[in-house]
Formats: C-alpha cells, structure tokens, sequence
C-alpha cells in the first residue's frame, strides 16, 4: 500500500475512542428514552421550545459564583476583579461544555451535529489520512490548510480572535503570562500560513516574532495581514447595501408619477369651479 492511500481501519487510538464513545452511547441512550417518555416530548423539542431553561441550568452555577464576587469585586477595587472574571469564564466555558457534549451525544444530537461534523472532517484528505491507518500522518501545516477558513469573513472572526482573545491572555497574569505566548506563536504562524500563504507568504513570521517577542502582544498582526489581503472587503459590503441603477430608475419614475398626480389633482379642483361659475351667469342671465 502507497503512502498516500488511505484504508477503512481506524487507527489503534481512534479505536479506542470510538469504543469509549460506543460505551457512553450505551448509557446515555436508555436514560434518553426515559427523558422522553417522562416529559412526554424528545430532547430536541425541548431544546428548539425552551433554550433558555438550557441556558439556565449551565449558568446558573456561574450567577451563583459571580454575584457576590461582582458585588466583593466593585467594593474593594479592580485586583480581586480580574481572578474573578478569570474564574467566572472558566465556569462558563465548564459549564457549556457540558450542555453541549450532553446535547451532543443525545440521539437527534449525534445525527444532527456528530455525524455532519464527522462527513465534513473525512471529506478532507488530512482527515482521512488522521484518522484511518495506511497512509502517513498528515502534518499540522496539511490539517490547518484543510480546515483553515477561506472566506474572507470567517477568516476576520479568526484573526480577531487570535489576535484580541488568545494574543492578549498574557497581560492577565503578568510576567507569567509570557510563556503562554512561547506555545501560541507557533500555533498562530501555523494559522496565517494556512489562510495568507498564497497572498503573503511571511506574513506568518511576522506574526510569529509579534507574539514571541515581549510586550508586542498588542499589535493586532493576524488582523493586519487581513486587512492586506482583503483591502477591498468592506467597500464591497457598502456597495451591496446600495441599491442597484435598476432600482434607483425604478424610484426616480415612480417619484415623478406621484408628482404628476399630485399636479393634476390640483388642477381638477380650479378647472371644476370654473366650470361652476360658468353655469351660474348663464342660470343669472
């Protein structure tokens, strides 16, 4: 077999995985279908009717914790707050995650979200070549190059992100947070090389020393080599909300119609009592 062909055996960990997924299945379908037979209605109805009694129970928790904390925080001053909203976003992130893998792993959850994701990711070849045995493994480069956004809008929410979310987490914990910049900056040069290889090839490197160097953090690199590479993106999201030469025409005669109408409509009355006066000398005479 050649190194680029790809067989229907999973590989020994993704054996693994997909035996623990089967053991979970086991245990979640059975209490499914007691759900469903006690409220009297599948999960997802549920989901689609009352999405905020799901949001509720994921942050009520985080309320719990945040309120006094918030009311401790705003007290005492700005040092205590920034633990807190690090904690409280760890609850968030916590406690979403598990909404969402407990709405996941639900019968209708696995056809409508796991299955799709899992057609999209085989469809690419980095995710044949990751998951199946008999051929290489592909490289991260080959993965974030399959998988790495390439319109124009997706690749913005991207950037800011790296650059604003994941870029900055190191002025929350001073000092310290300069080593999460030696793991990230690898990882972001892999991302603007997978999105602007073909525009501007080291553009990448650029982003790379912006976030291993100290105290560059701030300059926003991933959104700039965008900014680069799509100058005319917003200009052609202005234009769209135009209207068209067609409609404009279509408005500039419906406006004169009116105004015609307006100007007969006013002379009908003068011509009419002219008329009026007409009859009345001659009834006199």
């Amino acid at each position: 077999m050649g190194s680029d062909e790809v067989s229907t055996s999973l590989r020994p960990e993704f054996v693994a995985v997909k035996f623990g997924f089967e053991q979970v299945i086991g245990y979640v379908d059975p209490v499914y279908e007691q759900v469903e037979k006690a409220c009297g209605m599948a999960l997802m109805v549920i989901w689609n009717k009352y999405a905020a009694v799901f949001a509720l129970a994921a942050f009520f928790p985080v309320m719990v914790f945040l309120i006094p904390f918030t009311i401790l925080s705003l007290t005492i001053g700005l040092p205590i707050f920034i633990p807190v909203a690090i904690a409280t976003g760890f609850l968030c992130v916590i406690n979403a995650a598990l909404v969402g893998a407990l709405l996941a792993i639900s019968p209708p959850g696995r056809t409508r979200i796991i299955e799709p994701a899992f057609d999209a990711f085989t469809s690419k070849p980095s995710g044949r070549k990751l998951l199946y045995s008999g051929a290489n493994r592909p490289t991260p480069i080959e993965i974030c190059t399959d998988f790495a956004p390439q319109t124009p809008a997706f690749q913005l929410y991207l950037c800011l992100f790296m650059d604003f979310i994941c870029g900055n987490l190191s002025y929350l914990v001073p000092l310290l947070g300069e080593s999460f910049d030696l793991i990230w900056g690898p990882c972001q040069c892999v991302l603007m090389g997978a999105m602007f290889d073909k525009q501007m090839p080291n553009a990448k490197w650029v982003g790379l020393m912006e976030e291993v160097l100290p105290l560059t953090d701030i300059i926003p690199s991933a959104t700039l080599t965008w900014m680069r590479c799509n100058p005319a993106f917003f200009s052609d999201k202005m234009n769209q909300l135009k209207p068209s030469s067609k409609v404009s025409e279509v408005l500039t005669e419906e406006e004169e119609d009116a105004d015609a109408d307006d100007e007969d409509d006013e002379e009908e009355p003068q011509g009419a009592t002219r008329g009026g006066a007409r009859k009345r000398t001659q009834y006199r005479a």
